[in-house]
């Protein structure tokens, strides 16, 4: 509203003044007759300051200030009113807006120091102003609400992301009672109470907190804010300000995903309770079968010829075979549900490991696979028997699956400090590095696809690692894609007394 250079000033008179003109020569002076269209003079000319001349009547000035203030869109544009000497008149110059007077008696110095003074606060003014619109500009891009809550419990200050949120404009939430209009009904009260006891300093406010707000069309919203509260310089509390973050759709997908959860866990206890049950129920079939296809593989039932005697040979190979995966999907089911037992004794991998690869050996031949065996004499470790063969299973089933007809594979064992360690290398297919450190996991294949070439359940290895994690040792993996994998068991080393079992046959649960 200030000219670069030289202030403006508006002389509403009806006639030309040459004695106040003297006054104002140093000063950009715009007259105009009081009569004319003032307000729409006043904006098109944006003065510093306006002076009514009074060449009117008092009330045709009065009014004229008036209708100033109130449609000009700046009530902080200085007005001085020349009035006459008597007080009476020049109190109600002030009361009608005007913010200074001159009198017939003000001399030039008089005149000039009135005009100074209001151009000065003008000037702050004008800067404040300006601060305070680039201020409220940086709140209103800020992507958070922001509020400001006084003594009154009245929004003075809300910026554009509350607007949208709340669903009214910004005019109307400044000035409004926040917590009777913006809050639900059912929490009014305790949060009211709660903030007049901040405000008397009985209580410090949460920094953070969760609380709902109302819209305009009666929605809920929930909002994570941040309080802080405003002091003056005597420390005294002015109020809050608060910025907020409405969180209605996160929490809404935290709670979908939390019921989601709980519904997958009852969906995987309800599956591991199927693997457990079909496990169990499986036993006994397998076993009838192997049992009765031995009885009459060794002619208990009558004389066979040789090509029965294999058939039933076969039948017995794949119900082990079959068995081995049973114990797999068993196994599986009860490390979910933490009921894995271990029964622990005195074990001599090298003696495990010849009777494993004795079951597989018509594997070797069916493949043309080269086996080569380096087994060393070494300490006999603690171990669940059992559980531990189906670990070699595993590691040379898999090797043989993925190793081509003709290639071959090495089985060793060696002492390593306290360690134990049995390697299995194959010249396979081999891992890409990328996918080295996902085999453990459960329900993992290095070729996941529908038509996979090789079958198997994606288990194996995680429950592989489960039970040499159980044994209190290490299974490591190094491979090359397209030239083999070699897997590593280590495991402690039995002492006397042992570190983790005490004598023989002792179940312990994993």
């Amino acid at each position: 509203m200030l000219d670069e250079k030289i202030p403006s000033i508006v002389l509403l008179s009806s006639k030309n003044n040459e004695h106040l003109l003297e006054y104002l020569a140093s000063y950009r002076v715009l007259q105009a007759e009081p009569k004319e269209d003032t307000i729409s003079f006043i904006e098109n000319n944006a003065p510093s300051i306006v002076i009514i001349d009074n060449t009117e009547t008092e009330e045709v000035n009065y009014r004229i200030c008036r209708e100033i203030k109130q449609n000009t869109g700046d009530r902080y544009l200085p007005i001085i009113m020349f009035t006459k000497t008597d007080r009476e008149c020049i109190r109600a110059a002030l009361k009608e807006d005007a913010d200074d007077f001159i009198t017939d008696k003000s001399d030039d110095l008089e005149i000039l120091t009135r005009i100074n003074s209001l151009l000065q606060i003008k000037t702050l003014y004008d800067k404040l102003a300006k601060e305070r619109d680039q201020a409220q500009t940086y709140i209103d891009v800020a992507q958070t609400l922001i509020g400001v809550v006084d003594r009154d419990l009245k929004v003075v200050l809300a910026n554009k992301k509350s607007s949208e949120v709340l669903g009214y404009p910004q005019e109307e939430i400044i000035g409004q009672k926040w917590f009777d209009v913006f809050l639900p009904e059912r929490i009014r009260d305790m949060i009211k109470t709660g903030y007049n006891m901040v405000l008397e300093g009985e209580i410090e406010p949460p920094e953070f907190s969760e609380k709902p707000i109302l819209t305009r069309t009666g929605e809920e919203r929930l909002v994570f804010w941040h309080d802080v509260v405003l002091k003056d310089d005597q420390g005294g509390i002015m109020g809050t300000i608060s910025s907020g973050e409405d969180i209605t759709e996160k929490k809404q997908a935290e709670m979908a995903l939390v019921e989601a959860n709980k519904e997958l866990q009852e969906l995987d206890k309800m599956r591991n309770e199927f693997l457990a049950n079909i496990s169990k129920e499986l036993q006994m079939p397998l076993a009838s079968i192997k049992g009765f296809s031995n009885l009459l593989a060794r002619g208990e039932y009558g004389e066979i010829n040789s090509k029965q005697r294999d058939a039933l040979l076969t039948i017995t190979r794949n119900c082990d075979r079959l068995q081995k995966h049973v114990n797999v999907l068993l196994y599986a089911s009860e490390d979910c549900s933490q009921n894995v037992i271990y029964y622990f004794e005195a074990t001599d991998i090298n003696s495990l490991l010849n009777k494993t690869l004795d079951e597989l050996k018509i594997n070797f031949a069916k493949y043309n696979l080269t086996l080569e065996i380096n087994l060393e004499d070494i300490p006999q470790v603690n171990a669940d028997e059992t559980q531990l063969k189906n670990v070699i299973f595993q590691i040379l089933d898999n090797a043989i699956k993925f190793t081509p007809a003709n290639g071959k594979i090495k089985v060793s064992t060696s002492r390593t400090g306290k360690y134990v360690e049995m390697k299995i290398r194959d010249s396979g297919i081999g891992i890409a590095k990328d996918k080295v450190e996902n085999i453990f996991k459960s329900f993992y294949q290095v070729d996941g696809s529908t038509r996979r070439k090789y079958g198997g359940t994606g288990i194996g290895l995680y429950i592989c690692k489960k039970i040499v994690e159980g044994h209190k040792g290490k299974i490591l993996v190094e491979s090359v894609k397209g030239k083999g994998s070699e897997f590593t068991v280590q495991l402690p080393i039995r002492t006397q007394p042992d570190d983790y079992t005490t004598t023989e046959n002792l179940a312990v649960a994993n």
